[in-house]
């Protein structure tokens, strides 16, 4: 079920509860609660020893199901879910937003949802981190504001130099940079 996309508007996906410094058991008493009453769409399951949900979730994307299903379940269960059943985080898949790429990014988002506050870190200084780490030198949409201003200044931006210009910030896609 994982990976595939389900019914037009719902997402497939599998969720583990697998705390970095627990390893409570599928059989733990703490998920009684969502074993009895599982969010809709989802159906229990053992995953490797680990307490698991496959489901069939709403989302027009993949990770706009899964976070909303995480969400979901820590606030009528108390469970900050923090897996996808990735096993090869290493690997890539440019398949868009909701193939094995969007899985793999889902997994390391989860990992950090978890991992991050153990470290002392907010969900602000998080968000906070990956804007920064994303966003070009100017910022994400830094250049069209550049260029907008210098208009107002200067007269129209060449076409062609804007062109260039980002072509040089955005770089080659991620799926065709070599692997380090």
């Amino acid at each position: 079920m994982t990976g595939a996309p389900g019914p037009a508007g719902a997402q497939r996906f599998t969720l583990v509860h697998c705390p970095v410094d627990d390893f409570p058991g599928f059989d733990d008493p703490r998920y009684d609660p969502i074993r009895a009453a599982p969010p809709e769409g989802c159906v229990v399951e053992d995953i490797g020893g680990y307490f698991g949900l496959r489901c069939e979730r709403p989302g027009v994307r993949l990770l706009d199901a899964v976070g909303e299903t995480c969400r979901e379940i820590r606030v009528r269960y108390g469970l900050l879910m923090t897996d996808l059943g990735i096993e090869k985080l290493w690997e890539w898949s440019a398949d868009g937003t909701d193939g094995w790429g969007a899985e793999i990014v889902g997994q390391l988002l989860l990992m950090a949802a978890e991992r991050g506050p153990k470290l002392g870190y907010s969900v602000d200084d998080l968000v906070r981190f990956l804007r920064t780490a994303a966003e070009s030198e100017s910022g994400s949409a830094g250049l069209d504001e550049l260029i907008a201003h210098f208009e107002e200044v200067n007269g129209p931006a060449d076409p062609q130099d804007v062109a260039a210009k980002r072509a040089r910030l955005s770089g080659p896609p991620l799926h065709e940079r070599a692997h380090p």
